[in-house]
């Protein structure tokens, strides 16, 4: 396991939204991260590499939600409870995974089915059935029992189910949340975008509207890795686009956030960074020195503050006042708030200065996630989606206006008729499908 395969080929899978998977691929593909064999599939990636490799994508990735490392597979025989109980319990070696003596270790066990699921069909008691089988084992070879603990488990498993075949995996992440939650979002949103989720999207605009196949390139480890150099939210809620796009701009892995380093506080070489937030520091093949390796890689490569603030403007704009407040505190906690100029205000009024070869995002209310009346209570002044439709329309319009030639506008919707109220024909089109928040 992490020890005896620090130098030896791990079967890694990535999870991420249905929709991201190729951004995540090219995610992993980049330089700091290194994956290789990297196979798409529904809601993910898998991967192949070392301990290191595993440990960065944790560390690096922005689209991901979980990274997991399979522990045993088989092929096509898992076809009944019993099999799949004897195959937990038998093909992977607990011994070197459970310590000699108890010492707080519990388990969770999620599981989930695919296609030709067979006679599963109940996850719930699926995950049981797998928990038992490890509970029994591990009594059985160190005369213990395991506990359950579904909000902290010292070893989150994951077990996939399809045609047969069955996968288990324990995931390399943070014991009590996904990779998606940085830890910067201290203010809720009634209808908060997805960290993972805006991250993807934002890579996603690297490249050049030339079409409508989705390729990505995830920036590397430069000054030059931010492909504009002004981006603009006119409706940004609690600020997840913002302070995604400076966290990008600043070359910054979003897993060092968790560790309680940001980019403000990246350089103080007297700050340490926070332990024992992720479960497989807990584990006894962890390997303590590369994981600080790692850690310290990623800060090195972080561009300064300074630097970033010289070269790229990122702007972003609320109408409702407690929503800019969110904005704030978060990008303080993020450490980013000296990159972004945030302001308040209907957007039919804000026309910032935008260069031509701008980028402008946005997630306007969507009549699903967030209704008429919702945004009606929260809003500062009783405008409802359309509305906010109709203006991010005129927004856009003004800038085409003003001759800009370069200028993308990027727009997260999850009710296609909304955007007739935009009032406008793109010249060029690509879209980026993805599955989010039910939608």
């Amino acid at each position: 396991y992490m020890g005896e395969c620090s130098s030896s080929m791990l079967k890694l899978f990535a999870v991420c939204a249905p929709g991201l998977e190729p951004i995540l691929r090219t995610e992993l593909a980049s330089g700091v991260i290194k994956a290789s064999n990297i196979q798409q599939s529904i809601g993910g990636c898998s991967f192949e590499g070392t301990m290191e490799t595993a440990l960065r994508s944790v560390l690096w990735l922005r689209s991901s939600t979980r990274v997991l490392q399979l522990l045993s597979s088989a092929p096509s025989d898992i076809t009944s409870n019993t099999a799949l109980y004897d195959f937990v319990k038998t093909s992977i070696d607990w011994k070197s995974i459970f310590p000699e003596k108890f010492v707080a270790n519990t388990v969770a066990v999620a599981t989930t089915i695919g296609r030709g699921g067979g006679v599963f069909n109940h996850t719930l008691y699926l995950s049981q059935l797998v928990k038992d089988a490890v509970v029994d084992v591990v009594r059985e070879t160190r005369g213990y029992r395991v506990v359950v603990d579904i909000q902290e488990p010292w070893l989150p498993l994951r077990v996939h189910l399809h045609d047969g075949a069955c996968y288990v995996y324990r995931c390399l992440s943070q014991s009590s949340a996904t990779l998606h939650f940085r830890g910067y979002r201290k203010s809720p949103h009634p209808s908060p975008l997805s960290e993972a989720v805006a991250a993807a999207l934002l890579l996603s605009t690297f490249v050049p509207t030339s079409g409508t196949t989705t390729t990505v390139t995830a920036p590397a480890a430069s000054s030059n890795s931010f492909p504009f150099t002004t981006l603009c939210d006119p409706m940004c809620g609690s600020g997840t686009f913002p302070i995604e796009a400076a966290l990008i701009a600043c070359n910054f892995a979003p897993g060092l956030l968790n560790l309680s380093v940001t980019p403000q506080n990246v350089s103080i070489v007297s700050k340490r960074h926070k332990t024992g937030v992720h479960v497989f520091e807990q584990w006894l093949d962890h390997d303590s020195r590369m994981w600080t390796r790692v850690v310290e890689e990623a800060r090195s490569l972080s561009i300064p503050l300074h630097q970033v603030k010289q070269n790229i403007k990122i702007l972003g704009n609320d109408i409702d006042k407690q929503s800019v407040n969110s904005s704030t505190r978060n990008a303080q906690v993020a450490g980013v708030a000296d990159l972004l100029e945030l302001s308040c205000g209907d957007i039919s009024s804000y026309r910032p200065s935008l260069p031509d070869g701008s980028v402008i995002v946005a997630n306007p209310p969507w009549d699903i996630r967030l209704s008429d009346k919702n945004v009606r209570e929260h809003s500062a002044a009783s405008f409802g989606v359309e509305h906010s439709w109709r203006g991010l329309g005129e927004f856009a319009k003004f800038y085409g206006q003003q001759g800009h030639q370069q200028t993308q506008a990027w727009v997260l919707c999850g009710n296609r008729s909304l955007t007739q109220k935009l009032k406008m024909k793109a010249t060029e089109t690509k879209t980026v499908k993805v599955e989010y928040g039910g939608v």
